[in-house]
């Protein structure tokens, strides 16, 4: 082949890349134009998803990550809109069918990660706790930390911390002690059979209307629960204000300080277990 040949010939090439180019150009400006309007309302839109999930959640966290979301699916919306501009519509195709089986080939591999990032999205709407409030998870039991998209810190009394996925969360029974602001509390005092059980009933609720942690104006009771086997069980119940686990174990203590020494004032002693062995018999 001549070298005018191949001259030719490229020339030929470069000019039918050139005339397409002219006739894309236009496409191209449009896909262009809508990349930047898409790249704004993303912008607009991540803004505006914060602002509404401000609204309703204080997990930072979580709001920072759903505006992400939100400015990455319309940035995605916009760049397939492009393409679809430029008449590229099997590529298009393909993307999607990309997408596809990359999301599922994601969700399966992930799905336990996925499940409790769907589960904190939910819980942060649905606010069944805040940092601060003592709860029970799971048999584990202590006040919120800190709260994630994905999982919460517990602090329990002992002072170590339980990191719970969300997705146990959301899927196990939950116990806010702290929802209410109250809570009651249940004292079971052993009295010996022998005592007069209606004398140191008696004695030991007027010993809780003079507790100080006491909540003013709500109900308290003594009454005997069952027979025991050194002893009459009786329960004492009654109401506090519950700012934290410390006041609770206050309020116990002061419950049971002021029924023990009520009963010790009128010579009631409280039942302990006895072990009586009989020796009178012999072995031979």
């Amino acid at each position: 082949m001549s070298l005018q040949r191949i001259y030719t010939l490229l020339e030929q090439k470069l000019m039918g890349w050139l005339d397409a180019l002219v006739i894309s150009l236009p496409n191209a400006i449009a896909a262009i134009v809508v990349i930047i309007i898409f790249f704004i309302l993303a912008k607009l839109a991540r803004r505006a998803t914060q602002r509404v999930l401000d609204r309703f959640s204080r997990n930072a966290n979580m709001v920072h990550i759903l505006g992400g979301i939100a400015q990455i699916t319309v940035m995605g919306i916009g760049l397939f809109v492009a393409l679809g501009v430029l008449k590229l519509d099997r590529a298009v195709s393909s993307l999607l069918a990309g997408a596809g089986i990359l999301g599922l080939a994601l969700g399966f591999a992930f799905r336990d990660v996925a499940s409790n990032y769907l589960s904190g999205i939910i819980l942060a709407f649905q606010k069944p706790f805040v940092v601060g409030d003592i709860v029970e998870i799971r048999g584990h039991f202590g006040s919120i930390t800190r709260i994630g998209l994905g999982a919460a810190d517990l602090r329990t009394p002992q002072g170590q911390v339980v990191v719970i996925p969300n997705g146990e969360v959301y899927r196990q029974p939950l116990k806010n002690f702290s929802r209410t602001g109250i809570r009651r509390i249940d004292l079971p005092v052993m009295l010996p059979f022998e005592c007069d059980l209606q004398k140191a009933t008696s004695v030991m609720k007027a010993a809780l209307e003079t507790l100080q942690l006491r909540k003013p104006e709500t109900e308290f009771s003594v009454l005997l629960d069952e027979a025991g086997e050194y002893g009459m069980k009786a329960i004492a119940r009654y109401w506090i204000d519950y700012p934290g686990q410390q006041g609770y174990f206050d309020a116990k203590h002061e419950g049971l300080i002021a029924m023990h020494g009520a009963l010790r004032r009128v010579g009631i002693k409280v039942a302990v277990p006895v072990r009586k062995v009989d020796l009178s018999a012999t072995l031979f």
